[in-house]
């Protein structure tokens, strides 16, 4: 019988906490779902860093991959990015194409923030996106899922639900 009012009373604890009832990284706690379009860059000229996204590939300048990099120096994924960052600046100068996913090879540490990377950069329309057969898409779609437990970010070929994911993030859990 104790036990089961201990259960009882954890459970109410539970249910009546602020993050059982507002929506992960809403304070208003309305759910929701927001998208929109991104134009993307044309493929570099110069060399650049690369990331698979399954059939697809990312292509993005250094500059513009340092430049994200720099925006989360003082946020939560600080040590993750600032070893990315390390790692990338002593690539340069780029003479070849390299491959973003190695690094997350030799460090897994990093397969989060790559990942969040390539994210950040096409919703910034910052990076170019081509198919298996090296044709430049135009235009990708950015869908935030903002709901009670977790919010996601998807980026699709096209606006349905149904159209084929590259990536997805996400963002946050409440346990």
């Amino acid at each position: 019988m104790a036990l089961y009012r201990v259960c009882f009373v954890a459970l109410l604890g539970l249910l009546s906490s602020p993050a059982a009832g507002s929506v992960c990284g809403d304070d208003r706690g309305n759910p929701d779902a927001d998208g929109h379009f991104v134009v993307l860059t044309a493929r570099p000229d110069a060399p650049f860093f690369y990331y698979r996204l399954g059939d697809y590939v990312l292509l993005a300048q250094p500059s513009a991959l340092l430049a994200q990099l720099d925006k989360w120096s003082s946020g939560q994924l600080e040590p993750p990015a600032s070893a990315l960052r390390s790692v990338i600046l002593s690539a340069l100068p780029l003479r070849a194409n390299a491959d973003l996913y190695g690094y997350v090879l030799e460090n897994p540490r990093l397969w989060f923030v790559t990942r969040s990377l390539a994210i950040e950069l096409i919703e910034a329309g910052k990076a170019a996106v081509v198919d298996d057969a090296g044709n430049a898409l135009q235009r990708l779609y950015v869908q935030h899922d903002r709901q009670h437990r977790v919010a996601e970010t998807d980026i699709r070929l096209d606006k349905p639900a149904t159209a084929f994911q590259l990536i997805r993030r996400v963002d946050c859990i409440v346990d």
